[in-house]
């Protein structure tokens, strides 16, 4: 069962709120270059994204290794994700916890069962 849940605490983009997005059209899911850990949730890359120069979280959901899904931004805003402008304003970006390996920091690929469920 899918689970959405707000952030634990309040997140920078909440302060600070982009404008609306355009209809959606389309997904997308993708890892958030993290090594996985249980305490990498909303909050945390929210943080990690302002430390990279962003307003704040730029995944609209966050999928923690446990499955659940949390709002990393309000899902009707832009995001500053992406890599194309045009596709920044009619889509929802998810970020999967995960994608690097804790010993020596490269790309592999660590999806859990339980967010693999919750992706599908």
């Amino acid at each position: 069962m899918l689970t959405i849940r707000p952030a634990v605490c309040r997140l920078r983009v909440d302060t600070f709120p982009t404008r609306e997005r355009l209809p959606t059209t389309g997904l997308n899911t993708s890892y958030t270059n993290t090594v996985p850990d249980n305490r990498i949730d909303a909050h945390a890359m929210g943080y990690f994204d302002a430390c990279m120069g962003y307003l704040g979280c730029t995944f609209h959901y966050v999928i923690r290794l446990d499955g659940v899904d949390e709002i990393g931004r309000n899902p009707k805003t832009l995001s500053s994700r992406g890599r194309s402008t045009t596709r920044r304003h009619d889509t929802i970006f998810i970020g999967v916890v995960g994608g690097l390996n804790f010993e020596d920091g490269k790309r592999i690929d660590n999806i859990t069962d339980t967010q693999r469920k919750a992706v599908a």
